[in-house]
């Protein structure tokens, strides 16, 4: 089908159809545990140097490293829990069904309103 598209298109559209599934297939390769646990630490530890670069100053040069490595290793471990929880209840359920399956309808309404919050 996607030949099709490129045939029936102009130019400029054709290489845009390629561009794309091109880059739809670089997507699919998983990453291994060393970039997934460095593309965790860049989105969820790391820029809160970005937000607030006053406040890492104020918490010391030794003391803000050291905590940040810590938030690292625990949004590691705590990711880690959400995937063992995930393959033990079948691998096709969304956070909010987890919540749901292992607290019950408080449980699925604390998970929705702390993933809004997030």
């Amino acid at each position: 089908m996607a030949r099709k598209l490129i045939a029936d298109s102009t130019p400029i559209t054709a290489r845009k159809i390629r561009k794309e599934a091109q880059f739809e297939e670089k997507t699919k390769e998983k990453m291994g545990p060393w970039a997934t646990a460095f593309t965790i630490f860049k989105g969820f530890v790391a820029c809160s140097m970005l937000y607030m670069p006053k406040n890492f100053i104020n918490g010391g040069w030794g003391f803000s490293p050291i905590m940040m490595i810590g938030s690292l290793f625990l949004t590691l471990y705590c990711a880690k829990l959400l995937l063992d929880t995930r393959a033990k209840l079948g691998g096709k359920v969304s956070f909010s069904e987890m919540g749901e399956i292992t607290w019950g309808k408080p449980g699925r309404i604390f998970v929705d309103v702390t993933l809004v919050g997030s």
